[in-house]
């Protein structure tokens, strides 16, 4: 579950940065 969770916040931290897009909290 930690790695999934690390790789998916990399991932939504990626989109916010390149489309400005926020990950939805439940995903964190």
């Amino acid at each position: 579950d930690t790695a999934h969770r690390g790789r998916t916040a990399a991932g939504w931290r990626r989109l916010e940065r390149e489309h400005g897009f926020r990950a939805p909290h439940s995903w964190r």
